[in-house]
């Protein structure tokens, strides 16, 4: 799981699992994760796919802060 903040207030969890092959794409960089495995490469504020072989966007959770606390919640769907 990553925890981003892409924008100042505003927090997201994503999955670092690749819906491909399920390696562990690697962290944030230049605003994208890109899967070692296959090249597949996600948006990094969003797990939008951005290019293949995946088929899917990394899984996307619902992240709270309180108080000096981030809590992590629901998956979007």
């Amino acid at each position: 799981m990553y925890v981003l903040q892409p924008e100042q207030g505003r927090y997201t969890a994503l999955s670092a699992v690749c819906p491909h092959a399920q390696c562990v794409v690697n962290p944030p960089k230049d605003g994208k994760l890109i899967c070692p495995c296959h090249g597949s490469q996600f948006d990094a504020s969003t797990g939008a796919l951005l290019v293949g072989p995946a088929t899917l966007g990394l899984a996307n959770y619902e992240v709270t802060k309180e108080g000096g606390s981030l809590r992590l919640g629901a998956k979007k769907s």
